[in-house]
Order: structure tokens, then C-alpha cells, then sequence
């Protein structure tokens, strides 16, 4: 539910166990949420300029526009659970059970976030007092603390941390601040690969003749998805889709000029497009998705203060592995830190 008030930051007694979580994507939302029952003062650090990571929605000329996930579904019982408390929020719907192009369509009921995919987090986000634009410069141990060194903001202690944000990016911190991890684990980390993803956002003169109920799947040489966003409800008054480069395209060409992509992403779309672009902005994501995840929901890479690792990459690719890693990491912190502390009931 989406209605219960929590304050990350504020809430426990002084003497409470302060918990950071670094990331305020569906992984690091859904720990901080989860974790509220317990007596914590939790924070929840985005270097972004709103929560959500990938679930992303952004405005082109007065409308909006999905373009980071799609769309969420369930192949555990616990997030379709989740998924079944959001829509009868009306905060999620049924989009459908499949799309034009799918090779091999997976059965499962796919559903839109009403507004947008970011109206989601966004309204997690609140909740919790996320502090957004506070990016997380190095991580390192204080004695039986942890002490994260920010960006243009004093440095802030926990004694337990979750981080959620990309595998190499939580890699980079723990290394910034020397902090020397199990060989083999530091090894296994070290294979977590992911895919980059170019994302067009174009805006269009007319109808984008994109097949009911509003998106088709490709084959990903060189594009892997176009959605109107008008037929998802996310925008009124004009076709804008969203266009997804496959991995291969998006890795060859991650750093050429934006034109030059943008030229070529325009190309490829064209013939599957009724209606000229008349509009466009191009996102890169770096960390799209995991391509070598890791087995485990959640990672205990140090007992001693508490560190996890959480997030998408752990346990699956998307937004429900995302969920669902970010609730066992809150399970697996409260479970060890009820062991240690008398305050935490």
C-alpha cells in the first residue's frame, strides 16, 4: 500500500541502528519500505534527480513518455500480490498478455503504471524522504560503521548499508574507499556483466501505426522495441513512442555522436512508423540490464558492519527481480541486526 506515511531518516530511537541505502530504484525502495516496521533510522541516497532509476518517464514537448521499463509482471506470488494491492490503488492495469513481434510470447499479464512508469516510485519516494541529487562518492569502513563520503554534502555513517545501484557502480565505491572484499566473492562480482541501451523518445506528426495494444517487439538488429505511449495512456493528444535499440547496436555505438545515433535509430524505426518524427530526445542507459545476474536475491558481502548488495542484478533482470531483491535484502538486515540490538523490536 501506498498510503502509509514513513519518513526515511526520522523514524527509531537514537540509540536505533542507522541504515543507508544507496539507490532509490525499485530494489532500494522497497528495502527502505519494507524495513519501516523495524525500530531504524533509514535514509534512502540518489545521485538522480528523482527516484525510480529505470523506471523512468520523461516529457517531450508538453507530453510524456515512457522510456526506461515498460511495463511489470509477476513470476513469483509475492510480487503478484504487490502487483494486485497497485491495482486496486488504481495505480496499476492490465496491458496485455503479449505483443506484435514476440517470438516466443511468455503468457504472463504484462501491466502499465497509470501516469507513467515513474508515477510509481515517485509516489515510494515520497513517503520515504528520499534525498535525491546526492550522489555517493567512496564507501568506507569508521571503526564498526561505515562512512559515506558524498558529493558536495557532508559525510554521512551507517551501521548497516544496503546497496542497490549497479553491480560495477557499487564495486567502484567500496573500491574509492578501500575497502577489500572476500577474493572469491570479489571475483563472482566481477562477472556480472549488463547491457546498455540507447533510448529514442520521438514524437510524431500523426498516428505511429504501432499495433494495438500499443507495442511491437523486434528483433533487436539494430531495434528490440517501439511503444506508443499514447495507446499505453502515459500521454493524450499526440503519438509519442518510445524506441529501445537492441544491445549489440547500443554497445557499438554507445559513445558516437548523439546525431549520428539518433539519425540511425530514426532510420531503422521508419519503416515500422505511419507518421514522420517531428520531435526526439535520446537516452543512454549505461547499466540497461543484467546480463549475468547473479543467483542469490540478496548478497552479504560483509557481516561485520552489515554490508548487502541488492538489486536487479540479484536474482533475475527486471523490475520484479528488482522488488523482490530489495525486500529480501530488508528481511535478511533485519533478521542480523534483531541478533545484535536490544533497541530493535
Amino acid at each position: 500500500m501506498l498510503d502509509k506515511p514513513v519518513v526515511a531518516g526520522n523514524r527509531g530511537s537514537s540509540n536505533a541502528p542507522r541504515v543507508v541505502v544507496v539507490g532509490a530504484g525499485m530494489a532500494g525502495l522497497q528495502c527502505a519500505r519494507a524495513l519501516h516496521s523495524g525500530n531504524f533510522q533509514v535514509t534512502v541516497l540518489d545521485k538522480g534527480s528523482r527516484p525510480g532509476g529505470r523506471m523512468a518517464t520523461r516529457p517531450i514537448d508538453g507530453h510524456l513518455a515512457d522510456y526506461g521499463a515498460q511495463y511489470l509482471e509477476s513470476r513469483s506470488q509475492e510480487f503478484r500480490l504487490q502487483l494486485r494491492d497497485w491495482q486496486a490503488e488504481g495505480l496499476a492495469r492490465l496491458w496485455g498478455f503479449g505483443f506484435e513481434g514476440e517470438a516466443e510470447p511468455s503468457g504472463l499479464a504484462r501491466y502499465l503504471v497509470e501516469g507513467g512508469m515513474n508515477r510509481m516510485p515517485a509516489l515510494l519516494g515520497d513517503s520515504l524522504g528520499v534525498r535525491t541529487r546526492t550522489e555517493v562518492e567512496s564507501v568506507s569502513l569508521d571503526g564498526n560503521a561505515w562512512m559515506l563520503r558524498l558529493k558536495e554534502s557532508a559525510p554521512m555513517r551507517a551501521d548497516a548499508l544496503v546497496l542497490t545501484c549497479p553491480v560495477p557502480q557499487a564495486i567502484a565505491l567500496l573500491r574509492r574507499g578501500e575497502v577489500e572484499l572476500d577474493r572469491k566473492l570479489a571475483k563472482r562480482l566481477d562477472t556480472v556483466l549488463y547491457e546498455p541501451c540507447f533510448t529514442l523518445i520521438a514524437q510524431l506528426s500523426g498516428d505511429s501505426g504501432i499495433p494495438c495494444p500499443g507495442a511491437l517487439s523486434l528483433d533487436g538488429h539494430p531495434l528490440a522495441w517501439i511503444a506508443d505511449n499514447q495507446q499505453k495512456g502515459v500521454t493524450a493528444g499526440s503519438a509519442v513512442v518510445t524506441i529501445h535499440a537492441g544491445p549489440e547496436f547500443s554497445t557499438s555505438h554507445f559513445d558516437d555522436d548523439r546525431e549520428r545515433v539518433i539519425r540511425l535509430m530514426e532510420q531503422a524505426a521508419g519503416q515500422h512508423l505511419a507518421s514522420p518524427v517531428r520531435a526526439r530526445h535520446l537516452h543512454r542507459w549505461r547499466y540497461a540490464r543484467p546480463r549475468t545476474p547473479l543467483a542469490e536475491r540478496v548478497v552479504v558481502l560483509q557481516e561485520q558492519p552489515l554490508l548487502l548488495l541488492a538489486g536487479d542484478a540479484c536474482g533475475g533482470r527486471d523490475v520484479e527481480a528488482a522488488a523482490l531483491s530489495g525486500m529480501a535484502a530488508a528481511k535478511s538486515l533485519l533478521a542480523r541486526l534483531r541478533e545484535g540490538s536490544p533497541d530493535v523490536h
